[in-house]
């Protein structure tokens, strides 16, 4: 019995150890075929050797072995490739050189598997090869490239592109780009790929690929046009003007995979232009089309690159919502959950633009799959109304237990906004929190949990008693020692100032006889801070530490004898260690470095400097959308420009030099109530040279210099190599006085400007010595500028702009045509926004490709007092080109006039 087991080949497979030989058979074993019994063999790779193997390899030099045993041949590169990959064996220039020599050999068999291990073979071994050996396979290689057989083809070029290098490039080139252009997709698929990986070790004559390249991304097989369209962008991601032409001037590709990352490629555009360009008005329109392709994970991929577009309004929206909207219906499980994804993220950002969801949102509540119910549930609870969380909380507890954790993670971050919302639903929410932590949690649920019942706390004081009696709980039945540690801190900074601080003694003192040594020296921190805070249980808490003098851990027993030796001491002293400091770590920190710049005074809490609380930051997750800065912030947070009062209006960057000079100067202008602060961001771009004292002169026009006057220059101390910074001038202005209280006059004027600063011709290892070092006067001047009236008008806040249209319908009207010279709708509409400076409203700046009549709803406030709208119809024909008829309504007559004299 004992022989027959020993002979069982299922006996003596299980007798080896576990490993990744299944893997390795799949990969290796057999690959001319598998059959049945396959899993009944004895694993070819155990217990190999490398010095038993490479003797093996000696046959590769019998011709005999090599054309009649292909199999044996196969089988035996496998055992290198083994040695090699699984077990991370090394080999030996001379043993590489061997194995290398023998494997060339193994090119007189035909045999396609055979041809293929060894392909795999030569890849793995080519980076420990010296050139002068590769040679010898590079013209058995173009033997491969050059034959009928595709798949040797294929192979070859996919070999080719890991053992070329500049040197032989050159005459390796012609047979790529011929193989670019292939009718097998195959051998084109794989010569694209050869040319991106080799445009990494020479991008240069990869550069003279393009009409190649260009003709793959009309190929019929959808493989072949991604890697064109992953070629292609690698070739030119640093040159945006060809990256803003590639996804608008060609056909748009039939591949999914290739429209994706279009997609991804053109969201990238859109982010680092800000969205102003008529190319990212096209790229958008772009994005809305694939939001009706026929495959969906176009249409999801379109829609999440539209929802993380910075600045994105509701009305952008729009065609997204349609889309999810119809998906959520969908029977498909995944698709559902796909569209509920999106709706998530989208409802942190816009949670108004999908109230119009919360139909269908409720719907899938109780969808048989749980996870695409949890985010309908997380989403409806960032828009839902207060009397609704009840029965959407019953709702998900009933199929809590089934619920992965990765879900009930998102379902707690939801329940966090909506208590911030919510103040007063903050007990409902706990109870809920609480069932989960009751449940079987892993560490990062139970420390987003803890995490949140700790915000409530904070946020809300009159939860304390119930926030720390959760937390209690919590640590009761926790094996995460980091969790409990962090519950125990939090006890003993909320806990005493709780109505009744004794109830949670006992929840502390069970972690010193039940936890490890760091939570029993946390435990013991906390009941001193009770002890020392709350007179009423001082007694008897000094007892339990003094029962834990005989602490087998040093720190615990530490921290009692300090805990003991402050409870004895006098009220001044026991105050040192148990009060609470009246300044965070963080605060006192920067109120000590503040101190030391007057560090006479008497050190005490009277004479530090006051510091405001640091913002906490958020963490940013993988992707995450940035959050842009207004336009204004940067005149925030200089001193001089506090006293202007609030900005009317910053306007948009205008670039004053050309895009590609070695100083990139913009300026931005930050309209107040009688002042205009000009914002220069200056770049600078030469290597070696450093920017000192970089300040802006301004030239009026004459005419200009009655109502306007420089009162300030605020000057850059230093712009290193390419980096931006910003230096202002702030000018003061006294509108004419206006022919009636009601009106507003708004003053305008042309500058020219001139950038004055000191060159310093300096390295790296210099920079830190800027100051020795001598420089020169430099002057640059920049493109003149304007101050218009555009602005000087502010973005009303409007909800229904007919209503207000209408109550505007006593107050100064007029109407006029104009006729304008543009080529289509859209330009046209783009223009007179930019020209009038009003804001459009009801998404009715977006205009339909093709159209040739469009209305446009604009309004603003001039000066940030003075209501103006305008209702604007543009109309395309061919026998009277663009035409513009516009109606506006103000509160001041003035203005109205001064709408219409704009236009002409």
């Amino acid at each position: 019995m004992q022989a027959q087991n020993a002979n069982d080949p299922k006996s003596r497979e299980n007798e080896q150890p576990e490993s990744v030989l299944n893997i390795i058979r799949k990969e290796f074993f057999d690959i001319g075929g598998h059959d049945k019994d396959d899993d009944l063999r004895a694993s070819p790779f155990y217990g190999l050797t490398k010095s038993a193997v490479l003797q093996e390899c000696r046959m590769f030099n019998d011709p005999n072995v090599v054309m009649n045993k292909p199999e044996m041949c196969r089988l035996l590169m496998s055992k290198v490739l083994y040695l090699l990959v699984v077990e991370g064996e090394t080999l030996t220039n001379n043993e590489v050189t061997d194995v290398f020599f023998g494997a060339t050999k193994l090119f007189q068999n035909q045999d396609p598997a055979l041809r293929r291990m060894t392909y795999l073979f030569i890849k793995e071994v080519a980076e420990k090869t010296s050139a002068e050996e590769v040679i010898i396979v590079v013209s058995t290689l173009l033997k491969d490239l050059n034959s009928e057989n595709e798949l040797f083809r294929a192979n070859s070029l996919r070999v080719l592109s890991r053992i070329l290098d500049v040197s032989m490039l050159a005459q390796v080139e012609r047979y790529i780009k011929q193989a670019i252009v292939h009718k097998n997709p195959r051998v084109a698929s794989s010569a694209l790929l050869c040319g991106l990986y080799l445009y990494s070790v020479s991008p240069e004559p990869i550069r003279r690929w393009v009409s190649e390249i260009n003709q793959s991304l009309s190929y019929e097989d959808e493989m072949v046009q991604y890697h064109g369209l992953l070629l292609l962008y690698a070739m030119k991601q640093h040159d945006r003007l060809a990256l803003n032409k590639a996804p608008l001037r060609q056909r748009l590709p039939t591949s999914p995979l290739s429209l994706c990352m279009l997609i991804r490629y053109s969201a990238q555009l859109l982010r680092d232009d800000g969205g102003d360009s008529d190319a990212s008005r096209e790229i958008y329109d772009m994005m809305v089309k694939c939001l009706r392709h026929s495959s969906d994970m176009v249409c999801f991929e379109a829609a999440r690159a539209i929802v993380r577009l910075p600045g994105v309004r509701d009305e952008d929206l729009a065609p997204v919502l349609s889309m999810l909207r119809v998906q959520l219906g969908s029977s498909r499980t995944c698709a559902k959950f796909a569209a509920m994804r999106i709706l998530n993220e989208l409802s942190v950002s816009h949670p108004m633009a999908i109230e119009g969801c919360n139909g269908d949102l409720e719907a899938l509540v109780n969808d048989a799959n749980r996870s695409v119910a949890t985010l309908a549930v997380s989403t409806l609870l960032k828009t839902v109304e207060p009397g609704k969380i009840d029965s959407l909380l019953k709702q998900i507890a009933s199929y809590l237990a089934e619920i992965d954790d990765e879900f009930k993670v998102l379902l707690v971050q939801s329940l966090l906004a909506l208590t911030t919302k919510y103040p007063e639903q903050h007990a409902a929410i706990l109870s809920f929190l609480s069932s989960i932590l009751r449940g079987e949690c892993s560490e990062t649920l139970k420390a987003t949990i803890v995490s949140t019942i700790i915000s409530i706390l904070q946020h809300i004081p009159e939860s304390l008693e119930a926030c720390l009696l959760h937390l209690c709980e919590c640590i009761e039945d926790c094996e995460y020692p980091q969790i409990i540690v962090r519950v125990l801190h939090v006890l003993a900074q909320h806990g005493p100032d709780a109505v009744a601080p004794a109830r949670f003694i006992r929840f502390i003192y069970n972690r010193i006889i039940l936890e490890d040594a760091c939570v029993r020296a946390a435990a013991v921190e906390a009941l001193g801070q009770f002890a020392g805070r709350v007179p009423s249980v001082r007694k008897s808490v000094a007892e339990l530490l003094r029962g834990c003098l005989k602490d087998e851990n040093d720190e615990v027993r530490e921290r009692v004898v300090l805990a003991l030796q402050g409870l004895a001491a006098e009220e001044p002293d026991r105050a040192l260690l148990f009060a609470r400091l009246p300044l965070s770590p963080a605060q006192l920190h920067a109120s000590l470095q503040a101190f030391q710049q007057r560090p006479a005074e008497a050190l005490d809490w009277e004479h530090l400097p006051v510091v405001a609380a640091p913002v906490a930051k958020k963490e940013e997750k993988v992707e995450a959308k940035k959050e842009e800065k207004p336009a204004a912030s940067a005149v925030f947070s200089v001193p001089a420009f506090a006293a202007y009062g609030p900005v009317v209006r910053s306007s948009v960057p205008v670039l004053l030099t050309e895009a590609e000079t070695e100083y990139r100067v913009s300026v931005v202008k930050h309209v107040f109530a009688s002042h205009v602060v000009l914002q220069f961001d200056v770049s600078n771009t030469v290597d070696g040279q450093v920017m000192c004292d970089v300040r802006m002169e301004l030239q009026l026009e004459e005419g200009d210099e009655a109502q306007w006057s420089v009162e300030s220059v605020l000057p850059c101390k230093t712009i290193g190599m390419n980096e931006e910074a910003s230096t202002f001038v702030s000018l003061a202005f006294q509108p004419a006085e206006p022919a009636e209280a009601d009106e507003v006059e708004v003053p305008e004027a042309s500058f020219s400007a001139v950038m004055k600063f000191v060159v310093k011709d300096v390295e790296e290892e210099e920079l830190d010595a800027l100051d020795a070092i001598e420089g020169f006067d430099e002057e640059y001047e920049i493109e003149s500028f304007r101050v218009e009236f555009a602005d000087f008008v502010a973005r009303p806040l409007i909800s229904d702009f007919r209503g207000q249209w209408e109550a505007l319908k006593a107050a100064s009207e007029a109407e006029d045509q104009v006729a304008l010279s543009f080529e289509d709708v859209a330009s046209a509409v783009k223009g007179v926004l930019e020209v009038l400076g009003l804001y459009a409203y009801e998404g009715s700046d977006r205009v339909a490709m093709g159209s040739t009549n469009h209305t446009v709803l604009m309004a603003g406030k001039v000066m940030g007092k003075v209501l103006v709208m305008a209702r604007c119809q543009i109309v395309l024909s061919e026998k009277y080109g663009c035409v513009l008829r516009i109606g506006v309504r103000s509160e001041s007559e003035g203005v109205v006039q001064t709408i219409i004299s704009l236009l002409h």
